[in-house]
């Protein structure tokens, strides 16, 4: 997310110096590489080599403040987080999970049934009526416990 931020900062100085502005992007995009496959190292390297040449833009571009801000804010990100950073590059190698989001789907799955579960327990007990309509539900097939 925080590199998107950078890269619509690029974009918008590509208007006003078009070269530094490919040039910055381009950086960018090598910046994301190393980070992927977790070269720390280089990341620093290229954040500092972006940070040096947003400073010829200085008194042309209107956004100077925000860019620059928002690249000191990237190097803390990436400095505080920089043990939580795997090598997504090895990982892909080795066959190992690169996402979570398939996780993320089956715990949604689960928390969806449960919650379901109660509604139609609560809604069958003492006589309650429903609260819900039960639409919610519609799509998880239910069984008997």
């Amino acid at each position: 997310m925080k590199l998107t931020v950078l890269d619509q900062y690029a974009k918008g100085l590509v208007h006003c110096d078009q070269a530094l502005g490919e040039e910055i992007r381009a950086k960018i995009e090598r910046l994301k590489w190393s980070l992927w496959h977790g070269n720390l190292y280089k990341a620093f390297y290229k954040i500092d080599d972006i940070e040096s040449l947003i400073y010829n833009v200085e008194e042309t571009y209107p956004k100077f403040k925000q860019l620059l801000k928002a690249v000191e804010e990237f190097r803390t990100y990436i400095i505080s987080s920089s043990h939580l950073i795997p090598n997504y590059g090895e990982r892909y190698r080795h066959g190992e999970a690169i996402a979570t989001g398939f996780v993320e789907s089956t715990v949604n799955q689960v928390v969806s049934k449960r919650f379901c579960k109660r509604l139609f327990e609560k809604s069958s007990i003492g006589g309650i009526s429903s609260v819900h309509s039960g639409d919610e539900c519609q799509s998880i097939p239910h069984r008997p416990y």
